[in-house]
């Protein structure tokens, strides 16, 4: 199933359909269910699609020191995660973040500022 859920992201329709609205985590998302749908529906869990969902998302959690599963996971090849440069304790940086909705900034320093801070950030595909 991790190999046919590679196959179809990276293929030309599934691409151009993300590509419809890029910067959409709603749209990427439903992409990304559709194809997951398709892939347990071609594996026989057509009459359980919730169970062949759960198995093909936690496929890794499943067998994690298996290599070949680790390889054919999409969303493990193309990982973008990077380390935090920050320590803890260290002085939060004088960062602008920007609010999608209103497009006002704010200092993440000055946001912070007198309080202990944790800054938590990750991505879901």
């Amino acid at each position: 199933m991790l190999r046919r859920d590679d196959e179809l992201r990276l293929s030309k329709v599934i691409q151009a359909k993300y590509a419809e609205c890029p910067d959409d985590y709603g749209w990427k998302e439903a992409v990304t269910e559709e194809v997951q749908r398709q892939v347990v529906t071609e594996s026989g869990f057509a009459q359980n699609i919730r169970a062949g969902l759960d198995l093909l998302r936690s496929a890794t959690a499943l067998f994690p020191q298996d290599p070949e599963i680790k390889n054919a996971a999409h969303y493990l090849r193309h990982n973008i995660l990077e380390a935090c440069p920050l320590a803890i304790g260290s002085q939060l940086p004088a960062i602008q973040l920007h609010d999608m909705d209103s497009g006002s900034t704010v200092c993440l320093r000055e946001l912070c500022s007198g309080d202990p801070a944790v800054i938590v950030a990750s991505s879901y595909t």
